[in-house]
């Protein structure tokens, strides 16, 4: 989604606006997007006679003129080119508020299960699963000021996110430990470790004890705009 013109700009002064500001009307729309993509998954048993046993599976999709808001930073009055007190302004430069870039996305992930016996002292056959992935977005022909239509964070040419998830089962698969936890190079993270209870007299019902953590630099971009919502719930699930 993003937001489209709609109406001339005009200038505008306190109360609603800084002075010397510059309004915008414009319209929340879901422009269409053509999207081609392909995907793999592909096994990998030894590599130079060292056992590695894992999977590797990949994603990728590309978007041809995808349609993104930009803005100036800092923001300017378009017709008497004055900086205001906002952090980002209209586009002086594509005054339709829109840009088209070719886009591409791709994710690559690795899964393996893995025996640690020291950490299961009950059941040391009892393996751990273990999920790596690897998420990037490439803006091809980037230009400074790209930003989605949700908020005022610029977007740079490059996003990148890792993310890693561990999980077992004790005693019968009756205590289901799991761990994600995820990082972007920019400065941001999320952790949800959770622990769930499947008794065994009752196939149908889980329960769960979930955190949720996240933090940033920037409480307007990516999961900083959580930083501030951290929680702890419980979750009872029946199923029917």
């Amino acid at each position: 989604m993003l937001f489209k013109l709609a109406g001339t700009p005009s200038l505008c002064g306190p109360p609603t606006c800084p002075p010397g500001g510059t309004q915008l009307p414009l319209k929340l729309v879901n422009d269409r997007t053509s999207i081609y993509a392909a995907h793999f998954n592909y096994p990998i048993a030894d590599v130079m006679t060292l056992p590695i046993n894992t999977t590797l599976r990949g994603e990728m999709a590309f978007f041809p003129n995808k349609p993104y808001n930009i803005s100036s930073y800092p923001g300017r009055n378009c017709q008497t080119n004055a900086a205001t007190d906002l952090i980002a302004g209209p586009s002086c430069k594509h005054p339709s508020q829109l840009v088209e870039k070719h886009t591409l996305r791709y994710i690559l992930g690795f899964d393996r299960t893995t025996f640690i016996p020291f950490l299961h002292p009950d059941d040391p056959w009892r393996a751990f699963n273990l999920t790596f992935q690897l998420y990037q977005t490439i803006i091809l022909d980037h230009e400074n000021g790209i930003r989605l239509f949700s908020g005022a964070a610029r977007l740079n040419r490059f996003t990148t996110a890792l993310t890693f998830r561990a999980g077992t089962g004790y005693f019968g698969d009756t205590i289901l430990p799991d761990i994600f936890a995820l990082y972007d190079p920019e400065g941001y993270y999320a952790v949800n470790p959770a622990i769930t209870y499947a008794p065994p007299w009752n196939e149908r019902m889980r329960l769960s004890l979930i955190a949720a953590i996240y933090g940033g630099h920037n409480k307007f971009k990516s999961t900083g705009l959580f930083a501030e919502k951290d929680s702890v719930f419980l979750k009872l699930r029946y199923q029917f």
